[in-house]
């Protein structure tokens, strides 16, 4: 190319260089790739719907539409790409009246109040003797669960094979604990009836991480794991009676009649389920409860038609530690759940009337040998 053509390429590259550039930079759908990806959100739920519960996590395809139409009714959808089925992300129904009061009526069956019935007072110096027995490892114990006889510095948390890490503070004693060997005095001991069948039970706690309900049989002259509560916020509420406050999200309340083997009997949850309101762009609350559920499946309320519509058309929404619930307004929630609060806040005073250290419980029979 010789000079004097040179000269009229750089005017036409000054033309075309900037509409080449507009077309490059210029995304294929006319929005930008924020805009694009803002379309369809990728996000956690709110709060603690029931959707991001364990009952009814989303799958990992699971989005969030946030387009025009649904904004503007302000209930969001949620599209599941594995079934392709838009299961509403929308407010749960509230139960009618008829099965408020069916409800109602199988919680009035209830006493939620627990008793820590001590039994036979007259043979507590028998029973002290044989659990002494058992703290001083002079006798093994039967787990159910496994199907084995432990020494208690063999079983579970009280195993210091491998000693703990850390302390822990005892309020009973107002001392702390050094986990590194078993010692009977380090725990503390609720000794009461929690059987229910006139003599009383050792419950072996360590304040924190267990609770153990161990039972002594004289006919057979050993001693059974009647019960083992775990760090899982379940507390004795009185005599084969539970409570339990969770740490999940969302929060629930369960209550536990067990039978006179420590098996279940009945149970119900409370839940309170926090969720955002996108109709009044707040954050709210729904009032869950379940009906009671028996172990004996024949003690179950017999569901009215409007109680299994109810499920079938909000199953999905409306189970809660794998529990039907149904939802109530704040008014009937609290008429349904006075007495089991009350009931809570009496066994946090009531236990403390049965509750020992090993020297207030045990101290009269020091001279029984250790293992």
């Amino acid at each position: 190319m010789r000079r004097n053509q040179i000269f009229w390429v750089f005017p036409v590259l000054m033309v075309i260089a900037p509409l080449c550039l507009a077309l490059w930079f210029t995304p294929k759908s006319g929005v930008s790739e924020k805009q694009e990806e803002a379309s369809v959100v990728e996000t956690s739920l709110p709060i603690s719907s029931p959707e991001n519960s364990d009952s009814a996590v989303p799958s990992p395809s699971a989005k969030i539409s946030t387009d025009n139409e649904q904004q503007n009714t302000g209930t969001p959808y949620m599209e599941n790409a594995e079934n392709d089925k838009k299961s509403a992300y929308v407010d749960i129904d509230y139960v009618d009246d008829a099965v408020f009061e069916s409800i109602k009526g199988e919680y009035d069956k209830i006493d939620f109040y627990g008793q820590f019935d001590r039994g036979n007072e007259e043979e507590y110096d028998f029973y002290k003797e044989q659990y002494l027995k058992l703290l001083n490892l002079q006798a093994t114990f039967y787990d159910s669960d496994t199907q084995k006889n432990y020494y208690l510095d063999e079983f579970s948390e009280m195993d210091f094979t491998y000693p703990k890490q850390g302390m822990t503070y005892n309020e009973k004693t107002d001392t702390f604990i050094n986990w590194d060997s078993y010692s009977p005095s380090n725990y503390i001991y609720y000794f009461f009836d929690m059987d229910d069948d006139g003599n009383p039970e050792l419950c072996i706690s360590d304040n924190e991480r267990f609770d153990y309900i161990m039972k002594y049989e004289p006919e057979s002259d050993k001693f059974v794991l009647w019960y083992e509560i775990g760090p899982s916020g379940v507390n004795i509420l009185g005599s084969r009676k539970l409570y339990n406050i969770t740490g999940d999200s969302p929060p629930g309340f369960g209550y536990y009649l067990l039978d006179k083997n420590g098996g279940d009997d009945c149970t119900v949850w409370f839940v309170l389920d926090g969720y955002y309101n996108a109709s009044t762009e707040q954050d709210d609350i729904r009032y869950m409860v379940s009906l009671p559920q028996y172990e004996d499946t024949s003690k179950n309320l017999v569901l009215t038609k409007a109680m299994t519509d109810y499920q079938d058309s909000m199953h999905l929404y409306s189970t809660y530690y794998d529990t039907p619930c149904y939802r109530v307004t704040e008014e009937q929630f609290d008429e349904l759940t006075g007495d089991y609060f009350t009931a809570q806040r009496l066994a946090v005073e009531n236990i403390k009337k049965v509750s020992y250290t090993y020297d207030e419980l045990f101290g009269s029979f020091s001279e029984i040998e250790s293992k």
